[in-house]
């Protein structure tokens, strides 16, 4: 007995590291409190965050521009492009990267593959999983005001709960609409953190959020009555002040899953 509970053990401690593996044509990256899934086909962005008893919290998204970046107006975005993946160990950490240029749809086809993108994602043995969003034109982008965004879609949020410069503040989620959002409630610097709060009782976290050499002019949320929509990391949410063609702009931020 005491041999078969030392393997037994063993199994457990096994399964709490960080792996990497392949579902058909998606990865995954997963470990004993956490499973991320990704699919190349749709740009390589996260399919699906998950507990370890496999219900998902979160999934689905794209970075994307919808005006003002590109003319004519129209979608450029990283949804339905072909991303390449790679992946790896990195001491305690697994890891995955995908990488692809914007779709542009028919409306604004001479956009396409105007913008190069990386999305990383790294997980260590606990219930966080880390990304890093990188996006570089290969031509210079006008100053005009302009939406671009990175985002995540979500489902059955009733409530939201934010660090701000006035405190610990939360609303319940109860019309259409943005139901948060940084621009007019700024998170506090010191622990920028928003939480959504699921009708199963579980919080999923966002914090660590930061951008290296571009803005990121506001991070919200867009849900209808029902708890169902987006969180959205905004570079451009309005004004603009152009993109140099070779300027990398990233944003980063990282997903925790709490009881």
């Amino acid at each position: 007995m005491k041999h078969l509970a030392c393997i037994f053990l063993a199994m457990v401690a096994c399964t709490a590291e960080p792996r990497v593996e392949q579902d058909g044509a998606n990865w995954r990256l997963a470990n004993a409190s956490l499973q991320a899934t990704v699919d190349p086909a749709q740009g390589g962005w996260l399919s699906t965050l998950a507990g370890a008893d496999g219900r998902a919290y979160a999934g689905g998204g794209m970075v994307y521009s919808d005006w003002g970046l590109f003319q004519p107006r129209g979608l450029v975005g990283s949804r339905g492009s072909a991303a390449s993946v790679t992946h790896g160990i990195e001491g305690q950490r697994a890891w995955l990267q995908a990488e692809g240029r914007l779709r542009a749809d028919a409306a604004c086809e001479p956009a396409a593959d105007q913008v190069a993108y990386t999305v990383r994602y790294s997980l260590g043995d606990d219930a966080e999983l880390a990304v890093e969003v990188s996006l570089t034109p290969k031509v210079a982008l006008d100053g005009t005001p302009a939406f671009l965004a990175a985002l995540t879609q979500v489902s059955g949020v009733r409530e939201w709960q934010a660090c701000t410069l006035d405190g610990r503040i939360n609303e319940q989620v109860a019309r259409e609409g943005r139901c948060f959002e940084t621009a007019r409630t700024p998170l506090d610097p010191a622990r920028p953190e928003l939480q959504l709060v699921f009708g199963d009782g579980r919080r999923l976290s966002i914090s660590g959020i930061e951008a290296e050499g571009c803005p990121l002019q506001n991070v919200f949320v867009h849900c209808d009555a029902r708890g169902n929509g987006a969180l959205f990391f905004g570079l451009l949410d309005g004004d603009s002040g152009g993109w140099p063609a070779g300027q990398t702009w990233r944003v980063r931020y990282r997903l925790r899953l709490l009881p």
